[in-house]
């Protein structure tokens, strides 16, 4: 399977990658990109490397050639496990198991929004299946907390109440995630 990486047009440094995928989609480099404006993509199948390890050569717009960056420095070693683990829980002693898991779930769920875009005839109970498999995948044998179908109600109820369709209908929250670029799929999907 292919890896997409991108590199700054201006100086060839590796921004982003390794990202493996079965297939490197138009859309996908679409939704990237816009994250690394005017960054050039590069796709490979050698051995994955981290893209801040790597020094691309660009001629006319274009990456010819990716190699080992000369001037990479290892970042400082992670904290240890347990101090940075503290230092996290420390910042959010409010959230419970539960709510830590109902909060992973709901950002697997939203994996989803991708799917519909690259199925756009999908049925609403099409899209139920995919957000039940994207929280199973995330929390494999954990409870189900976040119920796929008042998820796809709050996003098209919320969307409703932002202007952003004229109902809070499945076909209508649809339709603009079909509309929507990839850029802003990405905002509205962080403010929900």
């Amino acid at each position: 399977m292919p890896y997409l990486y991108l590199f700054d047009a201006q100086t060839g440094a590796g921004v982003y990658g390794p990202d493996q995928r079965p297939e490197i989609t138009d859309f996908l480099l679409e939704a990237v990109r816009a994250q690394f404006p005017g960054a050039l993509p590069w796709q490979s199948t050698d051995e994955a490397r981290p893209a801040a390890q790597l020094l691309a050569s660009i001629e006319e717009g274009h990456v010819v050639d990716v190699q080992a960056d000369p001037a990479y420095a290892p970042p400082d070693p992670p904290l240890d496990p347990v101090e940075e683990l503290t230092a996290v829980v420390s910042k959010n002693v409010l959230a419970s198991p539960h709510d830590k898991r109902f909060l992973a779930q709901k950002e697997a769920a939203k994996s989803v929004m991708w799917w519909i875009r690259e199925n756009p005839d999908c049925a609403a109970a099409q899209v139920l299946a995919q957000v039940e498999a994207a929280i199973e995948a995330e929390t494999p044998g954990e409870p189900v907390v976040v119920c796929a179908q008042g998820l796809m109600d709050t996003y098209a109820y919320e969307a409703h109440q932002r202007g952003l369709i004229s109902a809070d209908t499945w076909e209508e929250l649809k339709a603009l995630i079909l509309a929507s670029t990839p850029a802003q799929l990405m905002h509205m999907l962080a403010t929900v």
